[in-house]
């Protein structure tokens, strides 16, 4: 069933928004790509500013505003400092509600009172758990600072085998500043994790076993979220997903399930740097898109799926559909990724129109008269260069290597495809692209089934190159910048970052600016 889900969702879109390929008006460029000038608009004929400032107010707003500027990140990594000296001790066992908590033994009981009391202090805190089972918590309605912030970790003197486990949800909203380090989750809830309105957040080496059926890990609305060494085992949609937020990473996380996707980017999230990570036994690896509702989006970002969004130097392994799959996004690059065993049946690599749906009358006119789009989302400016594929003989047949819609909407300058080494039935390169896009260049410009790549130990999870002789004669290409000027102006979508260097491999070790596909 999951493998049909990703052969039919082309179709699928296009029905949910009552369009089919002949609506789209595409025409075939000289360039071999496919002209299509976004007529997926509604135009409700609507100008009035109250109907703009409904939408505003009824889910349409920005995320908070950066507490103190950027956020610290450092080589790629944010950095928080040290916990405030000032401490509040909880104890699960033998804690109490009723104590002062500034000492384990006056600890308190519960997580929720614990953050309450921090949340009416001024001051940076520090949440010190000791071993035992917590009930999830809301935490809420902090303006913190990077002076300030609200720390969340275990005690230091926890004995191996013990962890601070929280077993119900645990939800922040209106926060900023807090950071949760080296906490455990065991959540059976929709979601395990979540951030809602959040700025300046960081969620570093959590261990989260989610069995609910949503995203395990949720950042909806927020800006400045980072998350960093997670390990996420869920049965939900999603192992981490990042909805309608802005600026921030998901770094070096290992996911292992999710019944849509691995890690997620959809409803207008930008200027996200997915690197590093490793994605397993998912239905797919990394999907930016395809399907937001209007009610989900921020301001300005109505109009494409993702913005800016780049994913870099990850692993996908054992994915029952596509490794990547690029829904309506603007300027996104999908460089120097290894997969393994990925998409039987299925196109490994799938770029295509998102969809947006409109589901209350009131937020379609807001939406409308701010500028926003609805119906089909194409995509624009989808760079995917240098990425390494290998399908042993005995793995299933790809539907395709790339496959790329017609209503996607991609131009020739829009789309780019080089420097990607596939091996993996079927036996000749399998382009699935429009009429009239050049397959000869794409041959030219990647190696298919040409050269065998040979990896420590595939199988066992060790997929750095054994040797490089095997590389001989493969075409390298320097991922190009993105570009700005083509971006939504009504409303006025800020500019990210135009260059797409990736200085160093997983590993960690410089990577020349032409270098070797894969993440390593």
């Amino acid at each position: 069933m999951v493998r049909a889900r990703w052969i039919l969702l082309s179709a699928a879109l296009l029905a949910l928004v009552g369009c089919g390929k002949d609506d789209a008006d595409l025409t075939v460029v000289a360039d071999g790509g496919i002209d299509h000038t976004p007529v997926v608009l509604v135009d409700l004929g609507i100008t009035f500013d109250a109907e703009v400032d409904a939408f505003v107010e009824d889910g349409g707003v920005p995320p908070p505003p950066r507490p103190e500027g950027p956020p610290p990140v450092i080589g790629g990594r944010f950095v928080p400092g040290s916990p405030p000296a000032e401490a509040l001790y909880v104890n699960a066992e033998n804690g109490d509600d009723t104590a002062t908590g500034d000492a384990p033994e006056r600890a308190l009981q519960t997580l929720q009172v614990a953050w309450d009391k921090a949340r009416e202090r001024q001051s940076g805190q520090h949440i010190v758990l000791a071993a035992g089972r917590y009930a999830g918590a809301t935490f809420g309605d902090r303006e913190g600072t990077q002076a300030a912030p609200v720390f969340v970790t275990p005690a230091d003197d926890l004995v191996d085998g013990t962890a601070a486990v929280i077993t119900g949800p645990l939800s922040l909203v209106d926060v900023h500043s807090v950071y949760l380090d080296r906490l455990s989750f065991e959540v059976a809830e929709p979601t395990a994790l979540s951030c809602s309105r959040c700025a300046q957040v960081l969620w570093r080496a959590l261990q989260v076993e989610h069995t609910g059926d949503g995203p395990a890990v949720a950042a909806d609305h927020s800006e400045d979220v980072f998350a960093e060494d997670l390990v996420v085992r869920t049965a939900g949609t999603a192992g981490i997903e990042w909805r309608a937020s802005t600026y921030g990473h998901v770094m070096a996380c290992a996911v292992h399930g999710g019944t849509e996707a691995g890690i997620r980017a959809r409803a207008g999230a930008a200027y996200l740097r997915v690197e590093g990570n490793d994605v397993t036994d998912a239905a797919a690896g990394y999907v930016l898109g395809p399907v937001s509702d209007v009610a989900e989006l921020n301001t300005p970002w109505l109009h494409y799926e993702v913005y800016g969004v780049r994913v870099v130097n990850n692993l996908g392994r054992h994915l029952t559909g596509p490794a990547v799959a690029v829904f309506g996004g603007y300027n996104v690059l999908v460089a120097y990724n290894t997969f393994f065993r990925v998409a039987p049946g299925a196109a490994a690599v799938v770029v295509d129109a998102g969809a947006r749906t409109c589901s209350d009358e009131a937020d379609c006119a807001g939406h409308a008269a701010a500028g926003g789009w609805t119906g089909v989302v194409p995509a624009l400016r989808v760079l995917v260069f240098d990425n390494l594929l290998f399908n042993p003989e005995d793995a299933p047949a790809l539907s395709a290597h790339l496959s790329v819609s017609d209503a996607a909407g991609l131009t020739g300058s829009g789309f780019s495809f080089a420097g990607n080494v596939f091996w993996g039935a079927p036996a000749s390169a399998a382009w699935s692209v429009p009429a009239g896009v050049d397959t000869a260049a794409l041959d030219e410009r990647n190696r298919v089934n040409l050269a065998a790549p040979v990896l420590r130990d595939a199988e066992g999870g060790d997929l750095r190159l054994a040797e490089t002789t095997w590389l001989a004669g493969v075409p390298t290409f320097a991922p190009t910048p993105f570009d700005w000027g083509d971006r939504p102006m009504m409303p006025a979508v800020p500019a990210g970052d135009t260059e797409n260097v990736v200085p160093r491999n997983r590993s960690g070790n410089a990577r020349p600016t032409r270098s070797n596909p894969g993440a390593y």
